[in-house]
């Protein structure tokens, strides 16, 4: 990806790359990243700020439990739907109609929130706090984890 950004136009020095597996010492934080399983590479953050605090940030991937991330404060976990058993209906809704379902791709590269919840219970502690993301839902939250962050690591 490093000769694509600078074919691009982005300087070279100012392109960070990260090993998997590895924390790096940012400055305001530590970063390490761990392999995510999804249809093109990926992957997750572990975030730990300079106050101790610890974040967590997975998306686009079709399973985690390789993954160990115990006692953070925040996990921001792509969850898109709520069961395998809702995405089938779905999709069957969907083919019984003759329409094209996109579903199918989803059941294969995405987790789901009960998916998401058997993980987060192994890994979250007491006060851990946690938000689905890119959810497939009509309504909007308001982006109230975005002001959530912002407000409590911005030290």
């Amino acid at each position: 990806m490093v000769a694509d950004l600078v074919l691009l136009g982005v300087n070279k020095k100012n392109i960070i790359t990260f090993d998997t597996g590895k924390w790096y010492d940012i400055g305001i934080f530590k970063v390490k990243m761990d392999y995510l399983f999804h249809d093109v590479p990926n992957n997750c953050l572990h975030i730990e700020f300079k106050n101790g605090e610890k974040l967590f940030y997975a998306t686009d991937t079709s399973r985690i439990d390789h993954i160990k991330a115990e006692g953070y404060d925040l996990y921001l976990i792509e969850a898109n739907y709520l069961t395998d058993e809702e995405l089938r209906e779905k999709i069957k809704g969907q083919e019984e109609k003759g329409e094209y379902s996109y579903y199918n791709r989803v059941l294969e590269t995405h987790l789901s929130q009960l998916q998401a919840l058997n993980w987060l219970n192994e890994n979250k502690g007491v006060d851990s706090e946690y938000c689905f993301i890119h959810q497939h839902i009509e309504e909007e939250k308001d982006g109230w984890w975005g002001r959530f962050l912002f407000n409590r690591f911005k030290k």
